[in-house]
């Protein structure tokens, strides 16, 4: 099914900004707190940046979205660790 801008199911940038999602405050704090994970964050592409912040917003019993937050920051956290071994 297509869906046009005037879908109410089409998300809106509040920002006008069209290349960085709006990122939920707890993602945000979570990313704050690693640096591997949030620079891993911001080297994804924005279709990949916005896939995971849908995916947290989807959940929507409190436990199941801090059980995603954790999930993507622990994966996140690992690339970066990978990638910084492998330059060793």
């Amino acid at each position: 099914m297509h869906h046009t801008a005037l879908d109410p199911r089409v998300h809106h940038f509040p920002t006008g900004d069209r290349r960085r999602p709006d990122v939920p405050p707890d993602l945000a704090a979570a990313l704050r707190s690693n640096r591997d994970a949030a620079e891993a964050f911001d080297r994804l592409t924005f279709s990949g940046r916005r896939e995971l912040v849908d995916w947290i917003e989807a959940a929507g019993w409190t436990p199941y979205r801090r059980g995603r937050v954790k999930r993507v920051l622990l994966r996140l956290g690992a690339r970066g660790h990978r990638r910084d071994r492998a330059a060793s």
